[in-house]
């Protein structure tokens, strides 16, 4: 009955061993784009969907993101369509974003200072702080 124990037991090991090695969190790289110009995005946010880890893409539209090959990468950028990419066994993901015009409740405007109203052009609006509370 020994040899039967030491043979589950390897098994057993073996077995943690791989689940261990696809676990393993790995870094890749990728690049963000409008879709239409293929200009890079700077800024565009890249997350890992259902963890805290994520960065913003550079000047060139490129990022570097710690994954698993279980993730999900959730892609975003205020006025463009969000895209959810799965990871797998990439090295190296580029994404195009399309333009999104008519999602204008992602634009925030914040204005500091004081100014007579006579001196003003233009359309003028007050908001309190109950309006501005978003959820």
């Amino acid at each position: 009955m020994y040899p039967r124990l030491k043979r589950i037991s390897l098994l057993l090991v073996m077995v943690l061993i791989c689940a261990i090695g696809f676990a393993q969190p790995r870094t890749i790289n990728g690049n963000i784009t409008n879709r239409d110009t293929r200009e890079p995005l700077q800024g565009a946010s890249v997350s890992v969907k259902g963890t805290d880890r994520g960065t913003t893409t550079d000047a060139k539209g490129d990022f570097t993101i710690e994954v698993s090959e279980e993730s999900v990468l959730k892609i975003s950028m205020v006025g463009y369509d969000y895209q959810e990419i799965p990871v797998g066994k990439q090295t190296h993901i580029s994404v195009g974003l399309s333009a999104d015009n008519k999602k204008m409740d992602e634009v925030v405007v914040v204005g500091y200072g004081t100014q007579k109203k006579a001196d003003l052009t233009g359309a003028l609006s007050s908001v309190s702080n109950a309006q501005c509370m978003v959820s």
